[in-house]
């Protein structure tokens, strides 16, 4: 799903009408890096800060907080698309 996001959001369909405002898949773009940074960090934060709360070691705990981050776009995701029970061309 995320690679799907990601693709989406990268990949110029040459459609003759967009899909999604340039401006907005731009913000897109910046708010998926942001939130990925954000937990990134809180992984380094948690790493410095209280090790013995840490299962494993650093690499894997990145890991983890990086499929939390996934986890918690493709909620999002959904949630959006369920909002209104119907699934527009735009959310397709």
């Amino acid at each position: 799903m995320i690679d799907w996001i990601k693709n989406f959001l990268e990949v110029d369909r040459g459609d003759s009408e967009p899909t999604l405002n340039p401006q907005v898949r731009v913000l897109l773009s910046e708010s998926l890096r942001d939130c990925s940074k954000i937990y990134r960090a809180s992984s380094y934060v948690v790493a410095h800060e209280c090790p013995e709360r840490m299962d494993g070691d650093l690499d894997s705990f990145l890991e983890y907080m990086e499929d939390l981050h996934r986890g918690l776009i493709v909620k999002m995701l959904i949630d959006v698309a369920q909002s209104d029970r119907y699934w527009n061309v735009a959310e397709c």
